[in-house]
């Protein structure tokens, strides 16, 4: 609008006509009083419009909004969930970690995710949910299941497998290849 409003008043005030300035704001301003009156009451109308066609499908929308926070939880627990198990198993030293690792990467979040899942739906509530997963977490580092990313070493001053010194040292360690030798 503002380009062909100057467009046709600009040759007149360039001619130094004052009327050429108070036409261009009078048909500017009378325009784009009209427009923004009339485009006011037609917003309205869709407003109230979309507040009824929401609240129609409100159950459909809170189920796709649930989809996508569920989306969205399980992509934070692939690229965050980071619990390992340091259980190695047998004279042959089989890892429990790398087998689970072959099957599905970050296995063992997913399956306390669902498992966490599983109880509240049979109807535990979230604070008895965070003290089970705290009291799993202290008693599996106090027995070196769980491992961290620090680096524990042994009286010798090797440094351990997993990374973690366990409280209670319930299986030998196995002793690495370079203190071995």
């Amino acid at each position: 609008l503002v380009p062909i409003t100057a467009g046709l008043t600009a040759n007149m005030a360039m001619e130094g006509q004052i009327i050429g300035a108070i036409l261009f704001l009078i048909i500017f301003n009378v325009v784009q009083f009209v427009v923004r009156f009339g485009l006011m009451y037609w917003a309205y109308g869709l407003g109230t419009k979309a507040v009824t066609l929401l609240t129609s499908n409100a159950k459909e929308f809170t189920r796709a909004a649930s989809i996508l926070g569920i989306f969205v939880v399980g992509g934070l627990i692939a690229n965050y969930g980071a619990t390992t198990v340091r259980l190695i198993i047998g004279e042959t030293q089989i890892n429990i970690q790398s087998l689970l690792d072959g099957v599905l990467p970050k296995l063992i979040p997913l399956l306390i995710t669902l498992g966490i899942y599983v109880l509240i739906k049979k109807g535990w509530t979230p604070v008895r949910c965070i003290i089970l997963i705290l009291v799993c977490g202290i008693v599996g580092c106090a027995f070196g299941i769980w491992t961290g990313n620090s680096q524990a070493m042994d009286a010798d001053g090797n440094t351990l497998p997993g990374g973690y010194t366990p409280l209670v040292e319930w299986y030998e360690y196995p002793v690495p290849e370079e203190a071995a030798e």
